[in-house]
């Protein structure tokens, strides 16, 4: 058994004896809640596309590819049926390349375990690793950081991107993909 999962049976044990004081006496040394304060933070798509080229569009949690987003966002605009999105990302409605492709931006150390919110605490992994780690570290996890991609082996670059807004213009209606297309552009040659 667990330690926490000891601390939590003697916790019971202590209030089906009614020892509600017994029970807080072990609580708050062994299992205790640590609130965090609630810190607005945000990662621009600037920042975020630079972590993911640093990571080279790898999950470093897996080690799986990961896409660029604004490719994930135009197949779902050029093929709506075969590849739904959702703006929330319901999972009845939004394709699971969402999920499981995406990058997204995870704080290596929690910032309610003390992390960083910087570049220097910041990973590319996809939306399902960032939501099973939520505020765990890897040491709870039993796990470590992949090795970050090498840029050569990105697998795309803005020339390359199938369904290029460059060869279908429309697709810069859709205010995801202009500002995807936007930030690969300002981030120069690939």
């Amino acid at each position: 058994m667990s330690e926490a999962a000891d601390t939590i049976q003697r916790i019971c044990a202590a209030v089906c004896q009614q020892q509600s004081d017994r029970a807080a006496e072990i609580a708050c040394p062994e299992y205790p809640f640590l609130p965090c304060r609630r810190q607005k933070r945000g990662c621009s798509i600037a920042k975020s596309l630079h972590v993911f080229m640093r990571d080279g569009f790898i999950d470093r949690y897996s080690g799986a590819q990961l896409i660029f987003p604004g490719v994930l966002l135009a197949l779902s605009r050029l093929m709506p049926k075969e590849f739904p999105y959702h703006r929330n990302w319901k999972t009845n409605e939004c394709h699971v390349a969402y999920w499981e492709l995406y990058p997204t931006i995870d704080h290596v150390i929690p910032i309610c375990r003390g992390g960083a919110d910087d570049e220097s605490n910041w990973v590319a992994t996809s939306m399902l690793r960032n939501a099973a780690k939520s505020n765990g570290t890897l040491e709870e996890l039993g796990c470590e950081p992949r090795t970050a991609g090498i840029d050569e082996a990105m697998g795309w670059s803005v020339g390359d991107v199938p369904c290029n807004v460059a060869r279908n213009p429309p697709l810069l209606e859709n205010a995801g993909i202009r500002r995807w297309h936007a930030a690969a552009r300002d981030a120069g040659p690939q």
